[in-house]
């Protein structure tokens, strides 16, 4: 699994498990609003999750180079998402990064977003779905 996948899934799980605690530790009432948010909040998130899975195959289709400037270089605040190469190219890193920044997510890409998209790629506008509701609440 990736590393942005395990802070979907720490998001995701973060309310139930202050609200399991609370109930348990300091007593909180479970009334029924709750109970329905947390089954609204984690059904959608999980059908986000799901409904925009990227994988190898979201790459089939893509236009010319997959990306440009990739960053050589990063902060270690930075997480590198994954490594791309286009055929008979090396493997690199530095494609898709991100860092938390005061109360949001800096992204960085150098992926061709801008000749995948009008080509009606679908890996693009998934990948670009998930992009763009990264870190909602």
């Amino acid at each position: 699994m990736t590393h942005t996948i395990h802070a979907s899934l720490l998001m995701l799980t973060t309310p139930i498990i202050i609200t399991v605690i609370a109930a348990w530790i300091l007593k909180e009432r479970l009334t029924w609003n709750k109970i329905i948010g947390l089954t609204l909040g984690v059904g959608g998130a999980t059908v986000l999750i799901m409904a925009n899975k990227i994988d190898s195959k979201d790459y089939d289709g893509w236009i010319q180079e997959r990306g440009l400037y990739f960053a050589e270089k990063w902060s270690d605040k930075y997480t590198s998402v994954y490594s791309i190469k286009d055929s008979g190219e090396t493997e690199q890193e530095g494609s898709l990064l991100y860092t938390q920044y005061g109360k949001g997510t800096y992204i960085f890409t150098g992926l061709s977003f801008f000749r995948q998209l009008p080509a009606g790629v679908p890996g693009a506008f998934r990948l670009m779905a998930n992009l763009i509701s990264f870190n909602k609440k």
